[in-house]
């Protein structure tokens, strides 16, 4: 039989990269409302992206939408850091992709659904909550000054405005079809030619904010195939290593770190407990995550050592 140093020297430079590299895949996950600092945790995860080492980039959804500009600008980063790196672009939605969260998964080169996943919603809501009535009862009497419509939204946003009246509506429900006309626009730019909807039916069928599961979407051609980032990139790249790239912030870590203590509100801790019986890492933890803890005076202090007059 030949030697194992026989069979190495035969081998390719493949055959040998193969031997002693693993594909490398990053992951970065957006979780929960889309806002600014939902923006601000992708740029910083992508800060955070190994790309000389990388094979791919994966994107897990876990969203219910949020703001439309936000999800614009998060596709763009996303979009713009895999074409200046060249790595594929793979995006899986996990729990919900709905709305926003379905915007930011057509941004991938590949989408994908778990089966009892929830997907699409594309569509545009206005919410906003009112207390006109409540500041009258408290004296509160709002004054509006500018009634242009460049500034509606905003002013109709405010709690303390009166209800819309025609014009305003009418104004409000134009602006919500100029942001739907847009979300439609991405949907089809992205996937429109993986839509198995005729494009006549398309308005009836697809963009009218119905949720579907994952196995509905992929039938419908809203996602690629059913899968999740294990299976299909496990397939796509065997022996793969996912590196974890998501942002965390310090008291998020601690979370992570520490496990079951992050149910613990500071604001419920005994009297008696004190910061400086804490281990020394968990009070660094909790010093650089900016939490507010009152250690007690020395005056205090001297008090607690008083044996009581009782």
């Amino acid at each position: 039989t030949q030697s194992t140093w026989g069979i190495i020297r035969k081998m390719s430079l493949s055959q040998l990269k193969s031997l002693v590299w693993r594909p490398i895949v990053p992951l970065i996950r957006v979780k929960g409302p889309i806002d600014n600092n939902m923006t601000y945790r992708v740029e910083q995860s992508l800060k955070k992206v190994p790309y000389h080492f990388a094979s791919a980039l994966a994107v897990v959804i876990n969203s219910p939408g949020g703001s439309a500009v936000q999800c614009n600008i998060i596709c763009k980063k996303l979009r713009n850091f895999s074409q200046d790196h060249k790595l594929p672009l793979y995006t899986f939605a996990e729990d919900v992709a709905a709305s926003g969260g379905y915007f930011i998964l057509c941004a991938g080169d590949k989408s994908y659904a778990d089966r009892p996943t929830w997907v699409g919603s594309i569509g545009v809501v206005f919410m906003w909550a009112k207390a006109r009535k409540l500041a009258e009862r408290l004296g509160i009497k709002p004054c509006d000054i500018n009634k242009s419509d460049a500034n509606l939204i905003s002013r109709f946003m405010y709690p303390l405005a009166n209800p819309p009246d025609k014009r305003e509506h009418a104004y409000l429900h134009k602006t919500m079809l100029d942001l739907q006309t847009k979300f439609i626009d991405h949907v089809e730019s992205s996937r429109g030619a993986g839509i198995k909807v005729p494009v006549e039916e398309r308005r009836d069928k697809l963009y009218q904010a119905n949720v579907v599961s994952g196995e509905r979407a992929a039938e419908l051609g809203l996602i690629d195939e059913v899968g999740t980032y294990r299976s299909v990139l496990g397939k796509k790249f065997p022996n793969v290593r996912f590196v974890e790239c998501t942002y965390e912030s310090r008291l998020e870590k601690w979370r992570r770190v520490y496990g079951g203590a992050q149910t613990m509100l500071y604001e419920d801790m005994e009297p008696e407990a004190r910061l400086t019986d804490l281990p020394q890492q968990f009070v660094q933890e909790l010093s650089g995550a900016c939490l507010l803890y009152t250690s007690p005076s020395p005056r205090d202090r001297q008090k607690s050592r008083m044996p009581s007059s009782a």
